[in-house]
Order: structure tokens, then sequence, then C-alpha cells
């Protein structure tokens, strides 16, 4: 599979970490620096014996005399979550995670696999649907342009964009008099979303896809949503 040079986001491998199914080699030598612990951000993967880990929540922890980083992870090749303590001071390599753009094209015949396009290059890649998730593939659409991250050519995870636009077919009215920010409304995708009182069925929202966290009511130019 041939990649994009433009990197973004990190790879954190832990000092010392063996039995990897993946070819340390291949991305340790460049784009490597060594950190400490407390600067790891959530979002980053670290590489520990052996398994992809996603940071999803770090805090900090003392415990006696000495500083630690609680840290929540997510195993990728598993899907199941963990957490550990690290030594604020314990050093980590930060590495670049290997990324390029793909336009989605559709599933396969068995619904097995997600296709993509390479923009830069046209070569069509499949993902194992999977690997993108329940919640990501309800937002995936024809022809949206996403980043597939990579590490030594192996598919750890499609990002969608950081903005998504929906349709919303259902929601409940609120009682006139009743205090309330959010109601539940029911997109076009099946999914349930909180949004203010004032939105409606048939309105189109911004989302953030992130944690579908509504964002704003689209507004066309005839001023009407």
């Amino acid at each position: 599979m041939a990649l994009s040079t433009n990197f973004i986001g990190r790879m954190v491998l832990l000092s010392g970490t063996t039995n990897s199914p993946y070819c340390l080699s291949t991305f340790r030598a460049s784009y490597a620096t060594k950190v400490q612990a407390s600067t790891v951000r959530k979002g980053d993967i670290l590489l520990r014996k052996g398994k992809l880990l996603q940071v999803v929540d770090r805090r900090p922890a003392v415990v006696g005399r000495e500083s630690y980083v609680q840290m929540e992870f997510v195993d990728l090749q598993r899907g199941v979550k963990m957490q550990e303590r690290l030594r604020t001071a314990e050093h980590v390599e930060i590495a670049d995670l290997d990324v390029a753009r793909y336009t989605y094209s559709g599933e396969s015949d068995d619904g097995k696999k997600q296709i993509f396009r390479q923009e830069a290059t046209g070569e069509e890649l499949e993902v194992d649907t999977k690997i993108i998730g329940d919640v990501k593939m309800a937002y995936l659409q024809e022809d949206m342009s996403v980043a597939i991250r990579s590490v030594d050519d192996e598919v750890i995870g499609v990002e969608l964009p950081s903005t998504l636009e929906v349709e919303v077919a259902d929601t409940t009215e609120v009682d006139e008099g009743k205090s309330s920010r959010f109601k539940p409304a029911k997109l076009d995708n099946g999914r349930t979303v909180k949004v203010p009182p004032f939105i409606k069925a048939g309105d189109r929202i911004v989302l953030r896809t992130e944690d579908e966290a509504y964002l704003s009511r689209v507004v066309s130019e005839g001023g009407e949503s």
C-alpha cells in the first residue's frame, strides 16, 4: 500500500517493549523522539507489550511522593479498554503515524470490507469494517474524504472530518414553560443525539464528529434552515 509522506498524529513507542506484531525497525529510526510520559496526550498511540494502545483519557495521580499519569487506553487490535499508571518521568518514544487521504467508495459485496481510493494515486484499499467501528460507519458517506492511519502498512484507524452535516429525522417538541437545554433527536442515519429545543424534524445540523455533540443548525441562504 502506498502511503503519503504527509504526517499527522503521533505514535508513541514505550521503551523496552518486545514481541510486537509489527516490524519496529521500519518506524523507530525516523520521526522518533524520546520524551517523558507526562507529555503524552489524549489521542496518542502507544506500542506496549506488542499491543497498539490509543490514549482515550489521562489524568495526573500522586502515590506517596511519586507522581504518575493515570492513562486509559483502547486496544486498537481487539477493541477493549484498559488502564495503566506510568511514572511521569518514564521515557517513551514518539513517532509520526503514516497518514494518507482517501475517498470512500462503498462496501464489499459481503459487507465485511469498506473500499477507499487514495486521492493522490487512485490506488484502491479495502479496510475491515470492524476497524472503522459502528459509530463512524453510521456517518461514513460515499465520496467522503477521510484520513487513514497506518503502521508498517497495517491500517489502524479511519478518521472522518472533524465536523459533519446531518439531517434530523425525528425529534419531540418541548413543552412550553419547561426548562430544558437539550432534547433527543434521531438522525437520518439512525443515530440519536442531543439538540437544542428549537431544532425540528427536517433541520440540518452540524455535529462534532469526536463525540457527536451539537454545534449549530445549518441555515440556508434565504435565512431558513
